[in-house]
């Protein structure tokens, strides 16, 4: 795998974090009847869905139009090393808190470090 495969498949992972936040967020405003911020956060997860659909594409046209000059590198040595090391430098992905109880009661934080202790 090239550089720039991993690059998107890192995007792509990063993304999924994203969507993933903006709908817990999404849920909480729904919980607390904030239909107005809801309302806004909705149009932001339609506006981040296209842009998801379109690095979507990006992959593929690199994939299809560019990926195969790097065979060479895909299959050397080098190649496993660039990967590691692009992992390695990436963030890890945010620790998000939805929790819903069965008497209807959402519990959703961006972080769980205030539940922790």
């Amino acid at each position: 795998m090239d550089s720039v495969s991993v690059a998107f498949e890192l995007m792509r992972l990063e993304l999924e974090v994203a969507v993933e936040e903006l709908n817990s967020e999404g849920a909480a405003h729904f919980q607390a009847s904030n239909y107005d911020e809801a309302r806004t956060l909705t149009k932001r997860g339609e506006n981040l869905q296209e842009f998801c659909e379109r690095v979507s594409k990006l992959e593929v046209e690199w994939s299809e139009q560019f990926a195969t000059q790097y065979e060479d590198f895909r299959d050397s040595v080098a190649a496993d090393e660039t990967v590691r090391k692009i992992l390695s430098a990436s963030k890890s992905s945010r620790t998000g808190l939805l929790v819903r109880f069965r008497d209807g009661t959402v519990i959703s934080e961006k972080n769980c470090s205030r539940y922790t202790g």
